[in-house]
């Protein structure tokens, strides 16, 4: 599946990063089922799937829509992907005056970031470049094409997009008051996402044909009581407690597979009890 956007050039890194940690170095519950094929000993003998975390399984930047750091440890593949499969993609698609722009090697575009004190480059800052999100697709394409075609670059034939969005939770929170509930969808916390993140698809990232959309959906109560004070009616905080039985229920009438519940701040009623519901598939984002 590609990945689609509007309204800003995304900028495609010209060489793979190096750095301690994996740029989504944590999965939130999002697993990949990944099929295994058999095994060399046995090439008749059946294929099993299996579900790993999303942070485990080798990835590294591709391309950014805002400033951060997407890291990725420097490795010997990925040079070789970037070399045989990003590289010349971007040179097939970007027009003649972006090639001053980059180079068709890691080595020559890392040499690009060399400064004073790095004379052979930053591995943590790689150069980018922009272009067109039609662009931007047509060379996401021509790189699955090539990885399928070219039998020696057969070790990176099931790669896939992702994007990772991280940091939005003060940019798509809102406060829902008891007396406010038919609160309209144009007003939602879906809808301010949309508005603060314009850059990115949702119409496209809806679409289950498309691939799978992941939210992270948290829901908090801020419980309070009008009481008589002194000068007045006052308000007074509390501090909200679920009811467990309640709350693993609620993830029933959701379905979700993978609920987590925290138990800080709940009411010692009963114990965990294991979520034990079939694999939901709809056409609507998992949650």
């Amino acid at each position: 599946m590609l990945v689609r956007v509007k309204d800003k050039n995304p900028g495609i890194l010209l060489s793979p990063t190096a750095d301690h940690v994996p740029s989504i170095s944590k999965s939130n519950h999002v697993h990949v089922n990944l099929v295994m094929p058999p095994s060399p000993s046995d090439p008749e003998g059946p294929t099993c799937e299996m579900w790993f975390p999303l942070s485990t399984i080798p990835h590294a930047c591709i391309a950014q829509l805002s400033e951060g750091n997407g890291g990725a440890r420097m490795l010997k593949v990925l040079v070789e992907f970037w070399e045989k499969v990003v590289l010349p993609c971007i040179a097939e698609h970007c027009d003649i005056a972006s090639t001053p722009f980059f180079a068709t090697t890691v080595r020559g575009n890392t040499l690009r970031t060399a400064t004073k004190g790095q004379p052979e480059g930053n591995l943590n800052r790689p150069k980018q470049l922009c272009v067109d999100p039609d662009i931007f697709v047509a060379i996401q394409q021509s790189m699955c094409d090539k990885v399928q075609r070219d039998p020696s670059l057969a070790v990176f034939k099931g790669f896939f997009f992702v994007v990772n969005l991280k940091g939005c939770k003060q940019s798509s929170s809102i406060t829902i008051k008891l007396d406010d509930l038919d609160l309209p969808k144009s007003e939602g916390p879906l809808a301010k996402l949309e508005r603060q993140f314009s850059e990115l698809d949702f119409d496209y990232m809806w679409g289950r044909r498309n691939g799978e959309l992941y939210l992270d959906l948290a829901i908090s109560f801020h419980p309070d009581k009008e009481c008589a004070g002194p000068r007045g009616p006052e308000r007074m905080p509390l501090v909200g407690l679920w009811r467990q039985e309640w709350l693993v229920a609620s993830y029933g009438v959701a379905r979700f597979t993978m609920g987590k519940a925290h138990y800080a701040n709940t009411l010692s009623r009963s114990v965990p009890t294991p979520l034990s519901y079939d694999m939901w598939e709809a056409d609507v984002p998992h949650l």
